[in-house]
């Protein structure tokens, strides 16, 4: 398994306990469990279970499992794929940084981080997309 399928999947089981803590904590603050108002946590955590979990989860399947290109080459290039890889974890980041940042407080006028967030985990998807595409091949490999 290549070393970025391995890192993908060992974050994206991080994310997907993230998610459930926060889901967890979100819900126990609705029914009154807990004080304070966690209700932020709430499409965070919907964010880090599909796409930092679910969603990762695929890019690194694809890219592991995927036909391999060449010997030379087997799975396109690395980089490309890395720095997809990057995109999506620092847009997650900031999505949860500034999503939970906005309700308790901070300037409005830093609603544009949510919109940075959104367009670096798009990149990155876009990124992980376009080096597993020539891997793409129907059966007998033509």
């Amino acid at each position: 398994m290549p070393l970025l399928s391995r890192t993908i999947i060992r974050l994206a089981m991080l994310y997907l306990l993230l998610g459930l803590a926060g889901w967890s904590i979100a819900t126990a603050n609705q029914y009154g469990y807990i004080g304070g108002t966690w209700f932020a946590l709430r499409p965070v955590s919907i964010h880090w279970i599909t796409v930092g979990w679910l969603t990762q989860l695929i890019f690194a399947v694809i890219y592991w499992m995927f036909p391999i290109i060449s010997r030379d080459d087997p799975y396109g290039p690395a980089w490309i794929a890395w720095a997809g890889f990057a995109a999506i974890n620092i847009g997650l980041l900031l999505r949860a940084i500034f999503e939970i940042g906005l309700t308790r407080g901070m300037s409005y006028d830093l609603r544009w981080g949510l919109v940075v967030a959104a367009a670096l985990q798009w990149l990155g998807a876009v990124l992980l997309i376009a080096v597993s595409w020539r891997r793409v091949k129907p059966r007998g490999g033509r």
